[in-house]
């Protein structure tokens, strides 16, 4: 499953917000997979997988609630505490969004945060690897810390033209508006969390902007980025991550996203004893997961289609290989623990 780590206050968030609404430690402890003693103890990271499994355990026992929104308003803040000084010194909201996208780190590895300017309009883009394992949960509630937060620093009325999440709803989406105070919207065609602005609203002023202090968080910011580029396999198997959830499979889209010519990316997969092809299958796999944990009774002609296969025999082949089990089995699994 998946392997990276993330700070603790995001596990904590979840965990006490499950707690408010009637469900037992234990629950939380089962959910999360965490041993208990880990869970209690303040600070420090915990497995990424945790919080997938605890969000996921979630939404499914409380499934008439936005879980994301509930937690963003709950523990919002709290989860992003380090980054609201800054964020509040900011000069603009633009300069706001430019600390967090310097400050992606501190969320753990594998998050892409960034601000586009258009000729008229300006896009806040949120993504990260698992995006696709909890349905999005993890960045519907960052969004809405972010974006919420903001808001409530603006000198005048402050709010983006729409939303885009590139996954299904999970609430009623005037829950979602009044967070956003703008439409949003759900494009599974989409690969990445988008938040439109007007170009000039993103100048709108904060109100407690102060520009010495702020120019000084953000140098220290900058420097903090680590500069070192990953492996070259790791840089491979990110582009290949990349590339699947915009629906293109194979090497030849994945060494051109990751800057490498086919042979470049062959070598490196070698040096580092795998092959290309072993590394486009786990990261089906991955996808598979997540899109049957998502949708149980998803058609297996429909899954081998999202999933570039040539048809059903070759994708229960495939996870079979991988994984140990067939799709059935693992649908069994995933209906038992439900």
């Amino acid at each position: 499953m998946v392997k990276e780590t993330l700070f603790k206050q995001e596990i904590l968030a979840f965990s006490s917000f499950g707690m408010n609404q009637g469900l037992s430690f234990d629950d939380i402890v089962e959910a999360s997979g965490m041993r208990a003693g880990d869970l209690l103890k303040p600070g420090g990271s915990a497995p990424l997988e945790s919080r997938i499994n605890l969000a996921n355990g979630l939404q499914e026992r409380l499934s008439h609630i936005p879980i994301a929104l509930e937690i963003a308003r709950q523990q919002g803040r709290a989860v992003i505490s380090y980054l609201i000084p800054v964020m509040r010194a900011a000069p603009t909201a633009a300069d706001a969004f430019r600390f967090i996208e310097a400050s992606s780190g501190y969320f753990g590895p594998g998050f892409d945060f960034r601000l586009e300017r258009g000729r008229r309009t300006c896009t806040w883009f949120m993504s990260h690897p698992v995006d696709k394992l909890d349905n999005g949960m993890g960045n519907e509630a960052g969004a809405a810390s972010f974006v919420s937060t903001i808001r409530s620093f603006a000198k005048n009325d402050f709010a983006p033209l729409e939303v885009q999440f590139p996954h299904t709803p999970k609430g009623h989406l005037k829950a979602y508006r009044h967070v956003f105070g703008a439409p949003v919207r759900y494009k599974q065609s989409t690969a990445e969390t988008m938040v439109v602005f007007r170009r000039e609203d993103l100048d709108t002023e904060l109100s407690d902007a102060d520009p010495v202090y702020f120019s000084s968080a953000m140098a220290h910011a900058e420097l903090r980025q680590t500069p070192r580029q990953p492996p070259p396999d790791e840089r491979l198997r990110r582009a290949m991550i990349h590339c699947a959830r915009n629906g293109r499979f194979g090497l030849e889209p994945a060494a051109r996203h990751a800057g490498m010519s086919v042979r470049t990316a062959q070598r490196a997969a070698a040096r580092a004893g795998v092959t290309p092809s072993r590394i486009l299958d786990e990261v089906r796999a991955e996808m598979m997961r997540g899109i049957l944990l998502s949708d149980p009774d998803m058609p297996l002609s429909v899954l081998a289609q999202q999933l570039d296969y040539s048809d059903e025999r070759s994708l229960r082949r495939a996870f079979r290989r991988l994984t140990g089990q067939s799709p059935r089995e693992y649908r069994s699994l995933l209906r038992m623990s439900s």
